[in-house]
This record gives C-alpha cells, sequence and structure tokens, in this order.
C-alpha cells in the first residue's frame, strides 16, 4: 500500500473523492487552475493598501480576480470569490459595517459580465420586494416599485430614514435607538437576501447546500497523490472557511425571509474539523497514527497534529525510494552476467570472455565495434545509466559530466583487465562487484546532479520540500521552520498569500544554493540559506 492510497471505486470520480457521482457545491480539488490563460477574463480593483490613509494614488494598489460570466453551474467560482472580496478588498476599504453593504454589492457586480449584471439587478429588485413584506414600513406597491428598478433609491431612503411617502409605521412610539436599530436590520435584511435569491440560481438542492456540504467535507474527501500533507490541511481548512458564502437552509416553499442565516455564522468546532482531516487520510497515514498512539482528537495542538502528519509522510516517502531502490538493483543483478536472470548459455559465453576479452562480452556496449567505423561511447555516462543517444555522442575525454562523475568514484575510471584463465571464478565475481559499485556510484552522482538543476528551477514551497526531502531530510525540516508556515492559500493567490494571517511569504523563499562539483551545503543555524 503507498503512502498516499486513494479508495479505488467504479464509475465516475473525481480526485479528492472517495465515491463517484458526487455533485458537491464546492468540489475538495478544484480543477480550474487561475493561472491558466484561457480562463475567464480579469478584472482589475483598486484597493488601499492602508485602509487608514485614504484613496491616494500612492496608497492604492491592484488586484485582479476572475469576471464571473455566468452564475449557472458556477458555485465554487460564486463562492471563492465572494471568500476573496471579504478577505482581500472589503477589510482594505474599510467597507465591513452593515450601512456598507451598498458599496460591497456594487463591488461584487464589477466582478459580473455583461449578461449575469442583468440577472443580478433582478435579484436586487425581488430583494426590495421582500424587504417590505416585513413589518414596519408604511408604503404603497406604486413606490415599492420604483424602488425595485432603482436599488440606488432604497439606499437613499435608509440613509434618510424614511421619506414623507414612505414612512416606518413605529414612527410615533419608537424611540431614536430603536428606530436606528431597525435601519442596520434593514441593510443587513437586504445584503443576505440579495445574495439568497443568487443562490437558488447557483446551488443545486440550494435549501440544503450547507448540510450538504458539511457531510461531503467529513466523510466524502480523501487526500489525493499528489496533494502534500500541508496543502491537504489547508484545503480542509479552507472548506470550512467558505461556509459563509454558502446558501442560508430553507424549509421547501420558504423564501428569503425565512431562511436560518444564523447557521452561516455559526462557528465550526475544531473537534468536527479535525474528524474531517483525519478522515480524508490514507489508511496508512490512520494506522500510523494509531501505532503511535497519537491522541489527535482533542489533546493534540494544530502544530503537532501537523508535524506527526509531516513526519509519517516523510517516512512513507523514505519508504518508497529504498523499495524502488531495491527493486533497481535487484533488476541489475537480474541482468548482469551469471546473475538469475542469466540463461546457462549466457553464463557459457561469460566463462568464455567473448566479446573483446571483458566478462560478459555479449553485454558490452562497445562489441563488435571498431574505432573507424566512427562510432564513440562514454563508460561514465553508460555506467550512470544514461539512454544509448547520450553515451553514443562522446567519448569519456569529452564528457561534460566527467568532474561530477570522477569525483563519485574518487578516481577516473580506467577499464578492467580481462581475468586470465586461471585465476578461477573468484577473481571474475571480486570484478564484477567492482562493475556494480562503480554502476550504482556513477548513477547516484547522476541523480543528485538532477536534482540540483530541478531544485535551482523550483517554483513552489511544495516542489523544494520534494528536492530536499530526497537529498537530506535535516534540510527540509529546517526550511519547514524557517521558511514555509504551516498553512497558505490554496489556490496561489499572490495577493492572499501576502495578505491573510500564516500566508505564505513569497519574498522570503530562502531556496538554497549549490555549487557543481560539492557537497550540499546546509544552512547555518540562523536558519537563512
Amino acid at each position: 500500500m503507498s503512502a498516499n492510497e486513494e479508495v479505488k471505486v467504479t464509475g465516475t470520480r473525481r480526485a479528492g473523492e472517495k465515491f463517484p457521482d458526487l455533485h458537491p457545491s464546492v468540489p475538495f480539488v478544484d480543477v480550474a487552475s487561475e493561472d491558466d490563460d484561457s480562463g475567464p477574463p480579469k478584472v482589475s480593483l483598486k484597493v488601499r493598501i492602508d485602509p487608514a490613509l485614504g484613496d491616494e494614488r500612492s496608497n492604492l494598489t491592484e488586484i485582479k480576480m476572475e469576471m464571473l460570466e455566468s452564475l449557472h453551474g458556477q458555485s465554487a467560482r460564486y463562492v471563492h470569490t465572494r471568500y476573496l472580496l471579504d478577505k482581500l478588498v472589503f477589510p482594505k476599504q474599510g467597507i465591513t459595517g452593515p450601512k456598507d453593504c451598498f458599496k460591497r454589492l456594487r463591488i461584487f457586480e464589477s466582478l459580473l459580465g455583461p449578461k449575469t449584471k442583468s440577472t443580478f439587478a433582478s435579484m436586487l429588485g425581488r430583494a426590495v420586494e421582500e424587504i417590505f413584506k416585513m413589518k414596519g414600513w408604511s408604503t404603497t406597491k406604486t413606490h415599492i416599485a420604483k424602488l425595485k428598478k432603482d436599488y440606488s433609491l432604497y439606499e437613499a431612503l435608509l440613509q434618510k430614514g424614511g421619506t414623507d411617502k414612505i414612512k416606518l409605521s413605529a414612527d410615533a412610539g419608537a424611540t431614536d435607538e430603536e428606530k436606528e436599530a431597525f435601519l442596520l436590520q434593514q441593510y443587513q435584511k437586504f445584503e443576505q437576501y440579495v445574495y439568497w435569491f443568487l443562490g437558488e440560481l447557483i446551488f443545486k438542492d440550494h435549501r440544503n447546500c450547507l448540510d450538504d456540504h458539511k457531510d461531503y467535507v467529513l466523510n466524502d474527501i480523501v487526500k489525493p497523490k499528489s496533494m502534500s500533507v500541508i496543502s491537504y490541511l489547508s484545503r480542509v481548512n479552507y472548506m470550512y472557511e467558505i461556509i459563509p458564502y454558502l446558501q442560508a437552509p430553507s424549509d421547501e416553499g420558504e423564501t428569503a425571509r425565512k431562511a436560518d442565516y444564523n447557521s452561516l455564522q455559526s462557528e465550526v468546532d475544531a473537534r468536527i474539523i479535525r474528524r474531517a482531516q483525519y478522515n480524508g487520510l490514507p489508511k496508512i497515514f490512520q494506522n500510523e497514527l494509531e501505532d503511535r498512539r497519537v491522541k489527535w482528537r482533542t489533546t493534540l495542538s494544530d502544530s503537532n497534529w501537523h508535524d506527526e502528519l509531516v513526519s509519517i509522510e516523510r517516512k512513507e516517502q523514505r519508504d518508497l525510494l529504498e523499495e524502488k531502490a531495491k527493486k533497481r538493483k535487484s533488476a541489475e543483478g537480474a541482468k548482469t552476467p551469471g546473475g538469475q536472470g542469466g540463461n546457462k548459455q549466457q553464463k557459457a559465453s561469460n566463462k568464455k570472455g567473448k566479446g573483446g576479452g571483458t566478462p560478459g562480452g555479449n553485454n558490452n556496449p562497445t562489441a563488435g565495434l571498431t574505432a573507424g567505423q566512427g562510432m564513440k561511447f562514454c563508460p561514465l555516462c553508460h555506467g550512470a545509466g544514461l539512454p544509448e543517444t547520450v553515451y553514443r555522442t562522446h567519448n569519456m575525454a569529452n564528457c561534460n559530466k566527467k568532474d561530477v562523475f570522477s569525483q563519485a568514484l574518487s578516481a577516473a575510471v580506467k577499464p578492467k583487465p580481462a581475468p586470465s584463465a586461471g585465476r578461477g571464478r573468484g577473481q571474475f565475481q571480486l570484478m564484477e562487484h567492482h562493475r556494480i559499485e562503480m554502476t550504482n556510484r556513477l548513477q547516484e552522482a547522476n541523480t543528485r546532479e538532477q536534482i540540483r538543476r530541478a531544485f535551482r528551477a523550483a517554483t513552489s514551497p511544495e516542489e523544494v520540500c520534494q528536492y530536499l526531502r530526497v537529498m537530506d531530510p535535516t534540510l527540509e525540516d529546517t526550511y519547514l521552520a524557517r521558511r514555509m508556515p504551516m498553512y497558505f492559500d490554496p489556490h496561489g493567490n499572490a495577493e492572499l498569500q501576502s495578505s491573510l494571517p500564516m500566508a505564505y511569504d513569497e519574498t522570503n523563499t530562502g531556496y538554497g544554493q549549490f555549487e557543481d562539483g560539492k557537497e550540499d551545503k546546509k544552512p547555518p543555524a540562523d536558519g537563512h540559506y
């Protein structure tokens, strides 16, 4: 069983899900890429750097967000857009209070496509109509119809606390504090009603959307093979953070006025989140936690829980690498002359030393070829396991990797003389042992050189950890402790990473430095590479 084993089921099943034919409002693994140029167009929003300094040009920055060209079947994109607005835009602009609901709605409207804006306008009208079905207003249907066509009139109505034709029905007996509380409630209700009517179009089975989402995260998700533990924990947390942007539950036949909006704002118990994270882990992780007797349910802190899972992940990856190394060595042993995979005829030819006077002459890459034929051969690249298209293009004297491979061998590679007939089988086995050892060391040197090159080209923290994990696990420990927080944005939004608490700092990568032909340098005591 591999470290990231998934549940095997028949039917159509998406990555990150245990069962087929699931239809969540927000899938656990979002296949859409925000960096895809073929995706929806971007909309630029001007956002303050410091909310207290106002809208001066030097205090403004630009955030690009995806345009919502359609609302049908776009529940995950719709939820994520509202999530980013609440995290990146509204706090920076200082528009988080009830009376700022119209400013927030206008910013949201700016992210809609031309066709979607007409749908949004109709939702605003329905919300105004729903507001005036509540007790507290004294007006006529004619005035309500005017407010439905232009919701800015309703905004002016709330700011003035009513007009001559549209009055508060409790004007005579209500105190100023009661009137103000009522008006604040109207602001809040209006925004809730607008998004509730939008949810009717966006979410499938919108009345049970919230309960279905919680059940999906708790029971139906699984960590994909390609997802690291850090990304997995971050994604589970995100699935609970987006709950306020789902649809408020309601009974059949009820409208926005009867929906339960408090259930969207209620905080999820930390034990439920921990249970969801545990349920989505592969079985091998769960078994390891049980063997270690980790009290993950309540007593383990978030940091310790994170460390335990990362430790198990490293252990499983090391075991996997060791298993692959054993298979490779056994395969090489089967191919060597006189090995278990050789037949009697091959063994006999090996003893006779055919093919240029070297052991196992039939496997000699230069057998049957002469220098006059123009063929080239590099024993260093051949021993390192490089393809024929590489080691046939040059000789050892012209090898670009000669220094790297020579250092791995601690001496220049020289061809071994053929054993004489009088030395017997013991001398032959000794030479064969030296040849296999040389091949293994060359392959290891080539692997480390490839890792160095890939490490320099790493563009994400996860790639860095993968390379460090192969070279030296202690380097990864230092990197995680000094350079990577516990969580980072699962969608890779650069602005979100730089704004949210515990977000990944793009400016502090510190990927480490390596020099060709030298051992990897470990970071100094202060943790800086």
